[in-house]
């Protein structure tokens, strides 16, 4: 069994990759860091992993808990997935190619050998990030802006006569009756806004969608979406396997 770890922003998630498929992802937010303490926890149930393999856009500190747990607790130092200028039938099309977040590339990986291409993708999480891929594996570049919990926070953080408690705002209803909603509402339309003009100016791609807040978004998208929500786990397979 590999264990395959993606820190994100605001997640430390989990999969287990045992006899050919992904099991049931795990999740912990992790605002402020993570300790040896949280990991064990995590990982009572788990036995002894052959390899891990982690992907990380968080803080250095968060994956030196993590190697620093595994390597006292399994005796196994983990794997680190970097962002390359090419591999996995992927060229990037960064300047400096190592800046491009590993989440972005595994899900580039993944769309090359899993999805239809040319291929636009979008992964909704903290920051929502959409990046095209060609025919021939070449990637054109992307567009990165807030996620919907992050546009939300960043509104309340710099107007604070907003005092409100955040309230589910429900996708389908133009608009809110309470202020939480309210702001809810705004960066839920934003995002879906600024995809359907993204979709405009690049009509001739098949579309594919993921993260977090993937399955809400695409719900009110007016153009067909294909739905991956193990599309970077599918990309950290791929590279385990070539690694």
């Amino acid at each position: 069994m590999d264990l395959l770890v993606d820190c994100g922003n605001t997640r430390f998630k989990w999969v287990q990759w045992q006899d050919g498929r992904l099991r049931e992802e795990s999740a912990l937010r992790v605002s402020e860091g993570l300790s040896q303490a949280e990991l064990a926890q995590c990982w009572v149930n788990i036995s002894r992993p052959s390899r891990i393999l982690i992907a990380s856009v968080a803080n250095e500190s968060v994956t030196r808990q993590i190697c620093a747990w595994a390597e006292r607790t399994w005796h196994i130092s983990p794997e680190i997935i970097q962002t390359q200028a090419q591999g996995y039938g992927v060229m990037n099309g960064y300047r400096q190619p190592e800046t491009l977040g590993v989440d972005r590339w595994l899900a580039l990986i993944a769309a090359r050998h899993h999805c239809a291409l040319p291929a636009c993708i979008v992964d909704c999480g903290t920051a929502l990030t959409l990046d095209v891929l060609e025919s021939n594996g070449q990637h054109r570049g992307g567009v990165i802006c807030p996620g919907l919990s992050l546009m939300g926070q960043a509104l309340l953080e710099r107007a604070p006569g907003i005092q409100t408690i955040m309230k589910e705002y429900k996708s389908g209803e133009i608009l809110a009756d309470n202020t939480g909603a309210a702001v809810q509402a705004g960066a839920f339309h934003a995002l879906v806004g600024f995809l359907e003009r993204m979709h405009r100016q690049l009509p001739k791609l098949h579309w594919i969608i993921t993260g977090g807040d993937a399955a809400k978004i695409n719900q009110e998208l007016s153009f067909p979406c294909q739905w991956v929500p193990d599309l970077v786990w599918k990309g950290m397979v791929i590279v385990g396997r070539e690694q």
